[in-house]
């Protein structure tokens, strides 16, 4: 795993200039890969490469990166995993010096170009390639989002990078903050794809690529006009359903998923498998564990509030499983001395509260190995987050003449509590594409709705019209496209490269998330419950897993923490003085009720919090008009 940056200037620059910008480049992404920094520029100045590199595979210098092709054609700097590049290389006869799945893929594209070989890639990764003879620049990303990648305009030319830090280490003054994605932020608690929080900034969505010329570049322009996609998603998820029986649709799973966990268990570094205690991570780890001649290591963490504790259940599995088990606690001390750090990590606003169990059981994970697996991607594929339930139980609704339900939605909005505006929003929903962001969210029932074309997004156009399917799936797919890469992948990629740890998910595989949406909706939820056909794929590893146990994920009582253990961050936060981007009318009224415990604003406060956090670590100055109070 790895790091990337790139920069072409505007007009022509000296390439000692260049060479400053790549050390700076590089020494920002340092957390990222701490084994090697190097960068790269051509023989005109027309372009810097940066990488930095964590070293999983061919430890040796064959690996070593920015990558030059032999003709010295082409240049390449990767950050990911490919995990088919043994076969890619058998099949297409490429002939390398070293084992690295990097000199693959340059192969590859030296052999039927980078528009054939993108798709041929089953794995995780974002990357740049200078083809010098063309004069194009290429740019990729995975299929599902894993690794992340942003590109944009500054005011000396135009850049690209795992991270905006990169970007902003070369002296380049912050763009000005777009108040339309902060109203996106504020909804969903994440930046979704292709959006970014500066203005002239966008992340590359997933599966799809950029190619473009350096001649082009030399002023800004729309880059998301010149995006290809490269895979589908939406042809994945309207795909017919498999006609097959419980036995067989198990069977094949178990085999694909096993294939999916030996792929990612290939690593020349100690490698180990976090363990939460729910279905996925436990049937990733048993499936690890069924794989290995010794005791894998699992990791979880444990909280000192019952409520939210998974430790004993992930401490029983692993004792099951004969795995070696690592635990640590997370208390609200800790989480304070976090806070800072995580607002750091993130080049754009980011409220999800599992973020910070997230980024100790990485830094936890980093002092007994590089690499760990995890159960990443069930409940997308599979229908296992609570909200479809939800959802289903809401289904009713629009059963319900509009005009009763706009009174019952009018009553409820009375009573001063988050929990009852929410309800209030849902009930007054238009259609299932509305219910969405309303189960989501806590700014739609609180504040309104300001920006009408929230769900203008490249996936959702696509993902909620002519949907051939059922509304619950419509949800999964809305999530799969956007959810996952906007949130969790997000937080999993930032909290683990801060420390530079790998973390490769099985679930993700391309070949599990296409096999999950060829099977029927029955095989995935049934009588409420989600995960049905990996609920039935685990008895065969663990027949005694307690499927009736409550399963909380890394969640943190947030709410809790905001009134007591970090009030005094947050009065320093919500000082109406000090508040920036946006009125203090949209948060003091709200704070002021939930420190009196008169009502639980913990959700909609902590996306404030973790916005005026974000402002103050990577601003420091406000830089947009604030938006007004619309309740």
């Amino acid at each position: 795993m790895c790091g990337i940056a790139g920069f072409i200037p505007f007009k022509t620059t000296g390439s000692d200039i260049l060479e400053n910008m790549g050390q700076r480049m590089v020494a920002a992404l340092h957390h990222r890969g701490p084994d090697q920094q190097a960068y790269w520029i051509d023989q005109n100045a027309k372009i810097l490469m940066a990488h930095t590199r964590l070293s999983i595979q061919d430890l040796s210098d064959a690996g070593s990166q920015p990558m030059v092709s032999a003709d010295k054609r082409y240049c390449l700097v990767f950050n990911g995993e490919i995990y088919n590049f043994r076969e890619l290389k058998a099949d297409y006869n490429l002939v390398t010096q070293g084992q690295s799945d990097t000199e693959v893929l340059l192969a590859l594209i030296e052999s039927i170009g980078f528009t054939k070989t993108v798709p041929l890639l089953k794995g995780m990764f974002a990357f740049a390639l200078y083809d010098h003879a063309q004069g194009m620049l290429h740019i990729a990303r995975d299929p599902i989002g894993k690794k992340p990648l942003y590109m944009g305009w500054g005011t000396q030319g135009f850049y690209f990078a795992s991270e905006l830090k990169s970007v902003f280490a070369c002296g380049e003054k912050r763009p000005t903050v777009n108040t339309d994605i902060l109203d996106l932020y504020l909804r969903w608690r994440y930046v979704p794809d292709p959006y970014c929080i500066y203005t002239g900034f966008w992340k590359l969505p997933p599966a799809h690529y950029v190619s473009v010329s350096l001649s082009k570049l030399n002023q800004p322009f729309d880059v998301l006009e010149d995006i290809k996609e490269f895979w589908s998603f939406d042809q994945c998820a309207r795909q017919d359903n498999k006609i097959i029986s419980n036995q067989d649709a198990v069977g094949q799973l178990d085999d694909i998923l096993n294939q999916a966990v030996e792929k990612r268990m290939v690593s020349d570094v100690p490698l180990g498998m976090f363990l939460s205690g729910g279905i996925d991570s436990t049937l990733v780890a048993a499936m690890m564990q069924k794989q290995s001649d010794q005791p894998i290591k699992t990791l979880t963490i444990s909280f000192d509030e019952k409520k939210y504790n998974e430790a004993p259940i992930a401490l029983k599995t692993a004792n099951i499983l004969g795995a070696e088990h690592i635990e640590l606690n997370l208390t609200a001390q800790d989480a304070m001395n976090i806070v800072p750090d995580i607002a750091g990590i993130f080049d754009e606003p980011f409220a999800d509260p599992s973020a910070l169990p997230t980024y100790t059981i990485c830094k936890l994970a980093k002092t007994k190995m590089s690499v760990a697996l995890s159960g990443d991607g069930g409940d997308e594929s599979f229908g296992g987050y609570s909200w479809y339930g939800r959802a289903e139980q809401l289904e009713f609704l629009f059963k319900i003449p509009k005009e009763v339900r706009g009174i019952v939605s009018k009553i409820f909005a009375l009573y001063p509590t988050a929990q009852a505006k929410k309800i209030a929003s849902m009930i007054g929903a238009k259609n299932w594409d509305d219910l969405y962001p309303k189960l989501m969210t806590y700014w739609d029932a609180i504040q309104g709705v300001k920006n009408k074309n929230y769900l203008q997004t490249p996936y959702d156009r696509t993902a909620l019209m002519d949907w051939n399917k059922s509304n619950v799936e419509r949800l999964m797919a809305f999530d799969a496209r956007m959810f996952l890469a906007g949130d969790v992948l997000t937080k999993v990629d930032r909290c683990s490269m801060a420390h530079a740890l790998e973390i490769r998910s099985p679930l993700l595989d391309q070949n599990v998330i296409e096999y999950a949406w060829s099977l029927p909706l029955k095989m995935k939820r049934k009588q409420g419950q989600g995960k049905w056909i990996l609920r039935e794929l685990l008895k065969q590893y663990y027949p005694d897993y307690d499927f009736n146990q409550p399963k909380q994920g890394f969640s943190i009582p947030h709410g809790r923490w905001l009134k007591n253990e970090l009030r005094g961050w947050a009065e320093d936060l919500f000082d109406p003085n000090k508040i920036a981007l946006v009125d203090s009318a949209i948060i003091t009224p709200y704070w002021n009720k939930h420190k009196e415990n008169k009502g639980d604003y913990g959700h909609y406060l902590w996306t404030h919090a973790m916005l005026q956090s974000w402002h103050r670590h990577q601003v420091g100055h406000d830089v947009a008009p604030k938006m007004k109070d619309v309740s």
